[in-house]
């Protein structure tokens, strides 16, 4: 299990990186910029929910950061793909 303070950060970080980065892809004029922008998103969406699990977080904080992910998700589908 991960330390609980370093878990929330890194988990954080790497929540609001996708949620950010998927807006941007989402807002992009140009396929280099969007294409760029969902590289990022999806990176950091694949290590959020490959960490979340091994996390000692309460149930609360848990589906707090699920939630979101299922946000970024829905994004990251209607741009046509989702991470595995």
């Amino acid at each position: 299990m991960l330390n609980s303070e370093a878990a929330q950060t890194f988990i954080e970080v790497e929540v609001s990186t996708a949620e950010l980065f998927v807006d941007l892809a989402l807002d992009a004029r140009g396929d280099s910029s969007r294409e760029r922008h969902f590289g990022i998103a999806s990176k950091a969406y694949v290590a959020a929910r490959h960490f979340l699990p091994r996390t000692g977080f309460a149930r609360a904080k848990r589906q707090a950061f699920e939630k979101r992910l299922a946000e970024v998700q829905m994004k990251l589908e209607r741009l046509g793909e989702v991470p595995a």
